[in-house]
């Protein structure tokens, strides 16, 4: 959705390389449900994503449970979006 928050879980050195165009960086701690900045964000659609697609499955299960209803981890994660030649930016 057009309205989604592109959410990269991966390492600051690693979003720094690229990331999802407009995708906002968390620290994996921030992604509990309890912490106050994923918090703001429970009733907007949520694509979280890291490397692979592993740890993003696992937070979304966990953000999912604690009522994040519209939390999506990106399938194949980051190497999926590339492989499939989907646009990052550095910026």
């Amino acid at each position: 959705a057009e309205d989604a928050v592109a959410i990269d879980m991966r390492s600051a050195a690693d979003f720094e390389t690229g990331h999802i165009i407009n995708a906002e960086h968390f620290e994996a701690a921030e992604l509990k449900p309890d912490k106050e900045k994923i918090s703001a964000l429970k009733d907007k659609p949520l694509l979280i994503y890291c490397a692979s697609g592993v740890n993003s499955a696992a937070v979304v299960r966990q953000l999912k449970r604690a009522g994040f209803a519209e939390a999506r981890s990106l399938k194949g994660g980051i190497n999926a979006w590339r492989s499939e030649n989907l646009p990052t930016t550095k910026a």
